[in-house]
């Protein structure tokens, strides 16, 4: 007997668990009846606009089994379960991320449990937007549709209000999910691809207003300028994950000098500094045709900013 027990160890040390990633095929070792049978079915399929991934595979003790020579039937001290249809999709009129998984037990038959999720969601460049350990019991197992198969399936529903996940620099990432039942069956953490993730609003940090600038025209002052409000939107993220910003300055024209009250234009000089004191760009703002006095809004755009640094703009004379 205690051959065979080294023998089961030398297979699963050899490797003959079939994980996520590997073929579709059905892979089994030793007779039908043997309690080691390994059952592994990878699909993929589309659902609400969402990649979603399945598998079955054979959960382990989360604690370490020890052979004890005095038992024959010592080697598993809990019943051996199979996690399977686990998937993720967003359901926009919710805003919530749905994560869905399935167990089986031993003859392959829907089961409920209770234990815990460990659910860590990251973007495309690696960063960390959302980690908890998300408890459930029987309470939270409900039929679902698998769009691929059309047919339902009994398992578990747990909601991430997208909310509660931060700022992306991409618009696609990873959600890992790693389950742990509380009869300590420990399933291995599992990548699956999640789209729609929020975009990282790129921070920058802008002047106090209002502030009164000067215009030169070879090199004499000929109008004051005054930047009565500044803000800013991102309009656009790009796939490379670069962030585009619109601002918009209230302008007014509030002086002239030797000049009779004649609508004319006039600028302000900017710069855009990253967290290294850097000058990433700079420009010009240009006022419409103004009298002393009237007021004009415009805008300008800055690209190619990183969404998770942060940025400062500081007005100057134009000279």
């Amino acid at each position: 007997m205690r051959k065979s027990k080294l023998f089961i160890l030398a297979t699963l040390l050899m490797g003959t668990i079939c994980v996520p990633g590997c073929s579709g095929d059905t892979s089994t070792t030793g007779s039908s009846d043997d309690p080691l049978k390994k059952i592994s079915v990878v699909e993929s399929s589309i659902v609400e606009g969402s990649v979603v991934e399945s598998s079955i595979v054979e959960g382990s003790v989360a604690e370490s089994s020890v052979i004890d020579e005095s038992s024959e039937d010592s080697y598993y001290t809990q019943e051996v379960t199979y996690i399977s249809n686990r998937s993720v999709q967003y359901t926009e009129s919710q805003d919530m991320y749905n994560v869905m998984f399935a167990f089986l037990d031993q003859n392959n038959e829907p089961m409920k449990t209770s234990g815990t999720a460990k659910v860590s969601i990251k973007d495309d460049r690696d960063n960390l937007l959302y980690e908890k350990n998300i408890d459930f019991d029987e309470s939270d197992f409900t039929e679902w549709t698998n769009n691929f198969r059309d047919d339902s399936t009994l398992g578990c529903w747990l909601n991430i209000p997208r909310t509660d996940v931060k700022g992306a620099a991409s618009y696609s990432g990873k959600l890992t999910l790693q389950v742990t039942t509380d009869a300590n069956n420990y399933f291995e953490p599992y990548d699956m691809n999640i789209s729609q993730l929020p975009e990282k609003i790129v921070e920058i940090k802008l002047p106090e207003t209002p502030a009164t600038h000067t215009d030169k025209r070879y090199s004499r002052v000929t109008s004051y300028v005054t930047i009565h409000s500044l803000t800013y939107k991102q309009t656009y993220l790009s796939l490379e994950g670069k962030a585009s910003v619109e601002f918009e300055a209230l302008i007014s024209l509030d002086d002239k000098t030797g000049e009779d009250n004649i609508s004319s234009s006039a600028e302000v000089g900017y710069k855009v500094y990253d967290e290294d004191g850097i000058v990433v760009t700079s420009g010009d703002i240009y006022t419409n045709n103004l009298a002393i006095g009237e007021k004009s809004r415009k805008t300008f755009t800055v690209r190619d900013l990183d969404p998770m640094k942060v940025y400062t703009l500081k007005l100057f004379d134009s000279v």
